[in-house]
Parts: C-alpha cells; sequence; structure tokens
C-alpha cells in the first residue's frame, strides 16, 4: 500500500466504524425487595439455592460467611444487607448469584433473578443523586427496563467494586472457581 491510498482506507473504515451498531452489554436483573439490581451477566456463573454458609469472625454483616463450592471457599455477600435495604420474609427463600471478577468468585444472596436485559453504552444515565445513598459508591448507572408491567429502573452495580470492599473487609483475596 502507497502512502497516497493509505488516507482512503482510513476513511472507508472510519465510514463503517460509524454505521457499526452501538455495542451492548448483557444485565442479569436481580430482584431485591422492591428494587431491581442489574449486573453484568457475563460475570455470571451460575444460579443455585440459598445455603447456610459458614460464618466467619470479624467481618461486615453483610458478608454472611463462606461457602464450599467444589472445594474451594467462596464468600457469601447479602446485598440486602450491603445496600441497607430492609430483609423481608426468610433467608432461606433467596437464591446465590455466584459471580467471578477477575481471579476472585464471590456469592451474592438475592431475593430472585428477574432475567436479561441488554443496555447499550447510550441507554445507561449515571445514577442520579441520592440512589448511591443505598450508601457505598457502589451503583454504576442506571437504565430504564420495559415490561409488561411498564417501564421500571434497573439499578446498574459496579461488581469490581464490591468485589474490592468484600476483599478489603476480609484482608486476604479470595479464590475464584
Amino acid at each position: 500500500m502507497n502512502a497516497s491510498t493509505a488516507p482512503e482506507y482510513r476513511a472507508v473504515a472510519q465510514a463503517f466504524a460509524f454505521a457499526a451498531p452501538a455495542a451492548t452489554s448483557d444485565y442479569l436483573a436481580l430482584q431485591l425487595g422492591m428494587q431491581e439490581f442489574g449486573i453484568d451477566a457475563a460475570a455470571v456463573r451460575e444460579i443455585r439455592r440459598y445455603e447456610h454458609p459458614a460464618p466467619i469472625a470479624n467481618v461486615p454483616t453483610y458478608i454472611r460467611g463462606v461457602l464450599n463450592l467444589r472445594g474451594r471457599y467462596i464468600p457469601i455477600v447479602d446485598l440486602r444487607l450491603k445496600y441497607g435495604l430492609k430483609q423481608d420474609g426468610e433467608v432461606d427463600q433467596n437464591i446465590v448469584v455466584i459471580v467471578n471478577a477477575g481471579a476472585s468468585t464471590l456469592g451474592l444472596v438475592v431475593d430472585a433473578v428477574a432475567g436479561v436485559a441488554e443496555f447499550s453504552a447510550e441507554e445507561i444515565a449515571v445514577a442520579r443523586e441520592g440512589v448511591d445513598g443505598l450508601g457505598t459508591g457502589l451503583i454504576v448507572g442506571m437504565a430504564a427496563l420495559s415490561s409488561l408491567d411498564g417501564e421500571r429502573e434497573l439499578i446498574l452495580i459496579d461488581l469490581q467494586r464490591v468485589f474490592g470492599q468484600v476483599e478489603s473487609a476480609l484482608r486476604i483475596p479470595f479464590p475464584s472457581i
């Protein structure tokens, strides 16, 4: 290729890049009481019934303990407690979503899994003031979720920050599975 044709190729490449559809990401919608939260669906390893974890001393209350999952002990984080939400009903009825981030794995206790939603970057709004009043700086944004019941907001959680806070609270890195 000579120097005179290079700009033409760049122009064609830019035109195709501009015309390409916006990249989207899938989010797993999680139910916590009357609110819905979303996590990156690519991070989800499995969804399972709640099992009582082995308790750990001297950790924040939102860390329910550790669960032996195929020979590896992973921390179990109750998102209701993490976000300061009231516990409704029995924990035994909850679900644990096993998620990976980098080399670490943890379980998230939620009320239910509501499904998977796809959003482009343009559809994700910066979290409005006060939503992060859920208190921990763990919200990356919000997205409108449409259903037969109308439109509702999905609060998107930053899993990297959740992992960082749990590792810090445990004072050790935890394994991946």
